[in-house]
């Protein structure tokens, strides 16, 4: 819905996501570059424009954030 009222007008707004999150049991490693730079990548598909301004990361500690893994992504 974001995308297409503002995709033709993107140079007008501020862009603002979150991305990152915990993935269920089992099902591989929370808060890795590859997962945060998925969740941003599929948030610009929907939103149809190529960035954003702010990226917030969703639920992560103190911890992940010093990571390099999260500072490479971002």
């Amino acid at each position: 819905m974001i995308g297409a009222t503002v995709a033709s007008r993107r140079d007008e707004y501020v862009l603002v996501t979150k991305a990152g999150h915990y993935l269920p049991r089992g099902e591989g490693e929370d808060w890795t570059a590859e997962l945060i730079t998925s969740s941003i990548e599929r948030r610009l598909q929907r939103m149809k424009t190529d960035h954003v301004e702010v990226v917030q990361l969703h639920s992560c500690t103190i911890d992940v954030l010093e990571t390099d893994d999260v500072i490479r992504a971002l």
